[in-house]
């Protein structure tokens, strides 16, 4: 899966995942959902699972871009542990190869 994510002037960015089997009805009343918020703040990427209703299939993150990255990126962090796999071309951040498991929160930090 992938994670877009576009930075304001401020360096700043939130976002929710809203994921559910896409055919039943009443997913949220019946706690089948689940809904991971995403904010970005000094150039980190936070993850924060709000509810894990809906587990049926893995929800594995692979990819992140970042857009408006402004700042020469010269490493970067998965969850404290250095994370090789990345690439900065025109204020575009993209992190490959991560491996994330949405269900659990999780930390993206690059300097």
């Amino acid at each position: 899966m992938y994670l877009w994510v576009a930075l304001d002037e401020a360096g700043k960015a939130t976002g929710i995942l809203y994921w559910d089997d896409g055919e039943s009805l009443n997913t949220w009343e019946n706690k089948q959902v689940t809904v991971v918020e995403f904010r970005v703040t000094n150039q980190s990427l936070i993850s924060n699972v709000t509810q894990t209703g809906y587990t049926k299939e893995p929800m594995k993150l692979d990819y992140i871009t970042v857009l408006g990255v402004e700042t020469g990126v010269t490493k970067v962090w998965s969850n404290g542990s250095p994370h090789t796999q990345f690439k900065l071309t025109k204020q575009v951040l993209n992190v490959t190869e991560l491996n994330l498991d949405l269900t659990k929160p999780f930390n993206i930090t690059w300097t």
